[in-house]
């Protein structure tokens, strides 16, 4: 990715972009505080030219209110980019993705201004932003500098012109709990199952190994009993391939399970939360999941999705597309 990115900005003189050098912010080593950088009413940030990946820095030290500062990423445990991808230079028609997995436009963050491709001055990067809404980087444990630029870029090398403006709302540091046995689970742009098979009752589904080495892993995954919280975030999609509409399912919504034995399901169950967002994260904790055993070490996440016969494949989940799970130590 070469930077030669023309980029226009529109927005209020205080969104302004200041392609600055880095400044390097008061103790920058301390583990400092939870930082959001709010964007008033968005800084919409247009992208035209023929590069594969146009991008707009966005200078974080503008934003920054007085006693605030960014530490260094890896005393983060998350950094969410709250933006929409737009497909029109405006504003206007937000990007649609066919596929969960597509990853329309990424974000990275930068120790100073230029060197997009630079390892030494990329701090980290997620894929797959959301073309609406929230988007998470985790696993920061291993990451290190300064982030003092926001860099936007869609995709244009696999979705030429699907997205030409980003939107961008709000930008939060999380500080890390202090507990650093939490463990995240990380499939990158997703991972997506099988079918669900049709011959398997009226709850059908796929399950997926916690071990897999495509897997990117932050920690080391024990027994549930040390975990006060699991989230999963993925999205689920009909017998058809494509993402649920609002009004796909009248009932029988997806759910997941972790089981300690991909033999058993049934009994081997630890952790059970039904009524699975569509697209998204989905939260169970001691208090909220559908069942929570005190014991047990998981070993797979299972998916699955009433069947009926009867009703056409867009009322149906059929495929789950998995992107992280967070195991939140007690």
């Amino acid at each position: 990715m070469k930077r030669t990115a023309v980029i226009i900005v529109m927005a209020s003189a205080m969104l302004g972009m200041i392609f600055s050098g880095c400044n390097t912010p008061e103790d920058p080593a301390g583990a400092g505080e939870a930082v959001m950088l709010e964007l008033n009413d968005g800084g919409l940030y247009r992208l035209e030219n023929s590069d594969q990946y146009p991008g707009a820095e966005v200078n974080l030290l503008s934003f920054l209110q007085s006693g605030q500062f960014i530490a260094d990423i890896s005393q983060y445990s998350a950094v969410i980019v709250d933006a929409a991808l737009y497909s029109d230079t405006e504003g206007a028609a937000v990007a649609v993705k066919t596929n969960p997995g597509d990853n329309l436009a990424q974000f990275k963050l930068l120790k100073g201004s230029g060197g997009w491709d630079d390892d030494a001055n990329v701090c980290a990067v997620k894929y797959n932003m959301a073309a609406d809404g929230a988007t998470s980087m985790t696993g920061l444990g291993t990451a290190s500098g300064v982030p003092s630029v926001l860099l936007l870029q869609a995709n244009w090398n696999e979705f030429p012109q699907a997205v030409r403006s980003i939107r961008v709302r709000s930008i939060t540091f999380t500080v890390k709990s202090g507990n650093e046995n939490d463990v995240v689970l990380d499939w990158g742009t997703g991972y997506t199952t099988d079918l669900f098979p049709v011959d398997k009752g009226e709850w059908p589904g796929r399950s997926i190994a916690l071990d897999d080495p495509e897997i990117t892993v932050t920690g080391i995954l024990g027994d549930i009993s040390l975990y006060s919280e699991v989230i999963v975030d993925a999205a689920v999609l009909d017998r058809n391939g494509n993402p649920f509409t609002a009004e796909a399912i009248t009932d029988g919504n997806p759910f997941f399970t972790l089981v300690a034995n991909n033999d058993d399901w049934v009994n081997s169950a630890l952790v059970k939360k039904y009524d699975m967002n569509r697209d998204g994260e989905t939260s169970a904790s001691e208090d909220t999941a559908d069942l929570w055993k005190t014991s047990g070490v998981p070993a797979h996440i299972v998916f699955q999705g009433k069947y009926d016969g009867a009703s056409p494949n867009d009322r149906m989940a059929g495929y789950v597309t998995i992107r992280k799970i967070t195991f939140t130590a007690k």
